[in-house]
């Protein structure tokens, strides 16, 4: 290590600042995001706004993040912002005049309040609430307290079961701070966009047009001032994020064709009178989502396309070969063209009103996540100089969010890497050398499928690397970002040819003159954590494993996962169907064959892939007398690791660190 650097440890985390939520006022002169900050006494993540000039570079603190405030939104005429909050202990609209000190309350109301949308006249506010999940008492007066769940109200699996709690879409009428609630059908709304001339709101909707729910969502429109909702378009498939045109004829939207499994999500249109939906990119295999599996932002998201200022064009996020970036594309169908190049994550982007300044997340491997604008000129000639180019704009980064916490840290840099051979199709994937000139290896496998490893920070990866480990971080068959063909590659081959994959790239590793051949192991979450219960179960060559919420049997993970009907895809049937294709791809059903120590991590109150997944590996494995640990984080779900309580995702990292260092 240089002189005068010091380790990077698993605290570090703790001290990073990730932005979110990123916002920019309509005349392009200020920006406003929520910094993550981690409080460590109360064991809790808060986040503060922060406000940047764009002109000068001079950032302010708009609140001091002891509360999580979060989702601002400018008004029409940039004079103040709402936000949502927690200061009075549920998520709750404030509103922040930029001439007052101190922010108002403009809601009061039980379970959450979300995505905030300021009209165009700037005189009402939608935005969307989930009333608290009731805890009913029993039939005929009995004093039992349950929570009931029905069949016919099944909705979009996202934050765990959907019981009777529904986020339904409201506007707020700030003048006279009349609310109107416009989602009174059956359905849990999301994503609500004005029209240009304020009478109208879309929104996606987890329903049908009979109300009897499915497991695609729809794109909705209602009258702001009330009214029966409109089903806009007979497309399948789900929608996300829906977008209107500057002259309110069209809508765009995100989403993804039903007609084919595991389809790369696109950029569609469709009238805003109604009619039939085009996808933009139909000959295109670009993703349409940030998907890459980072700490900036979360697995698949997606990001509503923005129109040019004349209407000829969308702008949206694509993923694309491990880097995400923001591409172009005719309104009326195309070929994307990248708007922005560089090897990293844009995680998020913002627009004036004008489009002359844009407002960007991005992040590297080495760096967690910034805030960057970028200017265009009327001439269009843009500047290449910096870390990364915008077409015709002149770039200037706004913040340096993470200078103190990483200030004399060794971070570093990875190379890339690609396999071709005839045994399958090429692989690419990322390499963070560690310091030992030849020393252990650790194959990190990502979450998903359908996700992807990318040019961003990990701090797993970086800690793993200063910790003197070779991190290789592969994109196996199934990985979004590298084509529809590389996806549907795996579906019904679970195990199968993710493995073949797998050895292909320890045969790479080993094949190194810096890794010692002879101690390489796993890390994996989500399906990279049942990929490494599989390969224990199937071969001998890793020494040791790390896994963090992953799946080990999966017909009972149909009945307990909050989306186990996903499995139906990849196996074609229900598990009283096809009980022995389950089982045959259960890692639990090759028990007996696992004998390489096992460290399992799993979030207590995970609904993705339950804690009862790694428990029975656990109890099966402890039968056998076979190495394993398994740790249950009390209060923490699937995605803890990265969103979960800082010392939960401290002591993480420690459990990590110390079975690669006893058993590796």
């Amino acid at each position: 290590m240089p002189r005068g650097r010091s380790p990077l440890g698993s605290e570090t985390l703790a001290q990073l600042r990730l932005p979110r939520d990123l916002c920019i006022s309509p005349d392009g002169s200020r920006v406003v995001f929520a910094a993550a900050r981690a409080d460590l006494q109360r064991d809790r993540i808060g986040h503060a706004l922060l406000l940047v000039e764009v002109k000068s570079g001079r950032m302010r603190p708009l609140t001091s993040g002891a509360e999580d405030d979060r989702e601002p939104c400018f008004a029409p005429d940039g004079q103040s912002l709402v936000f949502v909050s927690d200061r009075d202990g549920t998520p709750n609209l404030w509103r922040l005049r930029f001439d007052a000190s101190t922010p108002e309350p403009l809601t009061r109301l039980d379970g959450r309040v979300h995505s905030p949308r300021f009209s165009p006249g700037g005189r009402a506010i939608a935005f969307l609430h989930a009333p608290g999940t009731p805890r009913r008492r029993g039939a005929n007066g009995s004093r039992a307290r349950i929570r009931l769940w029905k069949s016919s109200e099944a909705g979009p699996e996202v934050d765990g079961l959907v019981d009777e709690t529904r986020s339904k879409l409201c506007v707020l009428e700030l003048g006279a701070r009349r609310l109107r609630r416009l989602g009174r059908t059956v359905g849990h709304d999301a994503e609500p966009a004005w029209s240009p001339d304020g009478r109208s709101l879309a929104f996606v909707s987890y329903r049908t047009a009979s109300g009897a729910p499915r497991g695609d969502s729809d794109l909705w429109v209602v009258p702001s001032r009330g009214g029966s909702p409109r089903l806009l378009g007979r497309q399948d498939g789900p929608k996300h994020s829906p977008a209107w045109s500057p002259d309110g004829t069209m809508l765009a939207y995100v989403g993804e064709s039903a007609s084919e499994t595991a389809a790369d999500l696109h950029v569609w249109v469709v009238p805003a009178r109604g009619g039939r939906a085009k996808d933009l990119l139909a000959t295109s295999e670009l993703m349409c989502a940030d998907v890459c599996t980072a700490d900036l932002g979360a697995d698949s998201a997606v990001h509503a396309p923005a129109w040019s200022a004349d209407g000829e064009s969308l702008y949206f996020l694509g993923s694309q070969d491990g880097a995400v970036n923001v591409f172009a594309v005719p309104a009326g169908g195309g070929s994307p063209v990248p708007h922005t190049s560089g090897r990293h994550e844009i995680g998020a982007f913002a627009c004036s009103t004008d489009r002359r300044v844009w407002a960007l997340l991005r992040a590297t491997p080495t760096e967690p996540g910034d805030v960057y604008a970028a200017t265009f000129s009327r001439s269009r000639r843009g500047s290449t100089r910096g870390p990364f180019h915008v077409h015709g704009a002149r770039v200037r980064r706004l913040t340096h969010l993470h200078a103190t916490a990483l200030r004399g840290k060794r971070l570093v840099r990875p190379e890339e890497f690609r396999l071709a051979g005839p045994q399958g199709p090429t692989l690419h994937g990322f390499l963070f050398r560690g310091r030992r000139r030849r020393g252990p290896a650790v194959l990190a496998l990502h979450a998903g499928p359908g996700t992807m490893a990318g040019a961003s920070y990990v701090h797993e990866w970086q800690l793993l690397a200063a910790a003197g480990y070779h991190v290789i971080c592969p994109n196996l068959r199934g990985s979004a970002g590298y084509g529809g063909e590389f996806r549907r590659s795996l579906l019904g081959k679970w195990g199968f040819e993710d493995l073949n994959d797998l050895h292909r790239v320890a045969d790479w590793a080993a094949s190194r003159s810096f890794v010692d051949a002879s101690r390489l192991s796993l890390v994996g979450r989500g399906h990279g954590a049942f990929l490494a219960h599989w390969a224990l179960g199937h071969t001998r060559r890793f020494r040791c494993a790390v896994t963090t919420a992953g799946a080990a049997h999966f017909a009972s993970l149909f009945g307990s996962s909050d989306s186990g009907r996903a499995l139906e895809a990849e196996f074609l049937a229900p598990p009283w169907e096809s009980h022995e294709r389950y089982w045959r791809t259960s890692p639990l059903a090759y028990v007996e064959h696992l004998r390489a120590p096992l460290l399992l991590l799993h979030g207590e109150d995970d609904r993705r892939c339950p804690a009862s997944q790694s428990r029975e590996l656990f109890a099966a494995l402890a039968r056998l007398g076979r190495p394993v640990e398994w740790v249950c984080f009390v209060g923490e779900g699937h995605d803890f690791e990265r969103h979960g309580r800082p010392q939960s995702r401290i002591e993480r990292l420690r459990r990590v660190l110390d079975w690669l260092e006893r058993k590796l």
